[in-house]
């Protein structure tokens, strides 16, 4: 019963360990980010500075967009199912 609470543990402690460490690049990650919006942004739209926290959430959000493989081609044809659908009754 021992060996098992261990190897769990030891699972945990690794997941753990990983997710800091990835936590960790992401963050590095989004340094430049941060540096280059409180230098160029500012002064050409005139729009607030940032912090390392909101350069943070927007490297993850452009992440999460620019991998999320959307097919616009489907969607426009599913909609002219749909309102063909719509257009006949």
């Amino acid at each position: 019963m021992g060996n098992i609470l261990k190897s769990i543990l030891s699972y945990v402690l690794a997941l753990v360990f990983i997710l800091l460490i990835l936590f960790c690049i992401v963050l590095v990650a989004s340094i430049p980010f941060y540096l280059l919006w409180n230098w160029l942004i500012p002064s050409i739209f005139g729009l607030p500075n940032i912090t390392l926290v909101q350069a943070f959430g927007l490297w993850l959000m452009i992440f999460f967009i620019r991998n999320t493989k959307f097919d616009f081609k489907e969607l426009s044809k599913s909609k002219e199912k749909l309102y063909g659908i719509i257009l006949i009754h």
